[in-house]
């Protein structure tokens, strides 16, 4: 339910977290490798990068957001929306939400996109692996990458 606005928003933003032990690809050294080997590093990184602490606290800020609108609960498991529209749909429903008033929601928004900066920042270096990976192997490797994690994660694997 809750999960596929999870998804829109991974689709919409990237956001990239830090590991247990930061995740670190040096960017000077390495060598964009054969397509298995690419997709081994980033599959490995990203399970590293779900586990870390600034990711939990990153997905927590997004699911306080998220149960606190109450959009689920009244538009279904299969309402399709992204976190600006749902933050814009808070401000004309606010007495829908458990938010106390339209501030409480932007207070909350902060603290999502101030986690979010936190995480790319700590993990950089995947985040431009991933990239690189991704502009010689395209959409397939990141796709392969996303159709093994997303069983296991679902929408809290993201890009």
């Amino acid at each position: 339910m809750k999960y596929r606005l999870l998804f829109a928003l991974f689709l919409t933003n990237i956001y990239i977290n830090h590991a247990q032990e930061t995740v670190h690809i040096d960017m000077d050294t390495v060598v964009i490798g054969t397509f298995d080997e690419c997709y081994k590093i980033l599959r490995d990184n990203y399970v590293i990068m779900l586990k870390s602490e600034p990711n939990q606290k990153y997905q927590a800020a997004v699911d306080e957001l998220i149960e606190k609108s109450n959009y689920f609960e009244i538009y279904g498991d299969y309402a399709h929306i992204n976190i600006l529209e749902l933050v814009k749909w808070m401000q004309s429903n606010i007495e829908k939400t458990d938010f106390k008033d339209y501030n409480a929601v932007l207070a909350q928004k902060e603290k999502m996109d101030k986690a979010s900066r936190e995480n790319i920042l700590a993990n950089l270096d995947l985040h431009k692996y991933s990239k690189e990976a991704g502009r010689v192997y395209g959409a397939k490797l990141l796709t392969k990458v996303a159709d093994e994690l997303t069983p296991i994660y679902g929408a809290k694997f993201h890009f």
